[in-house]
């Protein structure tokens, strides 16, 4: 998960996770981004565990897409 606050832009903060291929290597990745005033540490944390929840799901969703003959990228 990565998490940056003020950084890019002033007052914005983000939270973001990727996922990943059957080899661990990233291949996209999923992120939220709000004002930072209503991003409070335990909401980032919250957010952060939707994020993983969902890459965990695609990841999921990809491996049966593959056996299934299915390719992506190059």
């Amino acid at each position: 998960m990565a998490i940056v606050q003020d950084t890019v832009n002033l007052g914005v903060s983000a939270v973001g996770q990727a996922f990943r291929d059957e080899m661990g290597q990233p291949l996209d990745a999923l992120s939220v981004a709000a004002l930072s005033h209503r991003m409070t540490r335990s909401r980032l944390l919250h957010i952060g565990t939707m994020l993983k929840d969902g890459c965990t799901d695609i990841e999921k969703r990809l491996r049966v897409h593959r056996r299934k003959g299915w390719h992506y990228g190059p």
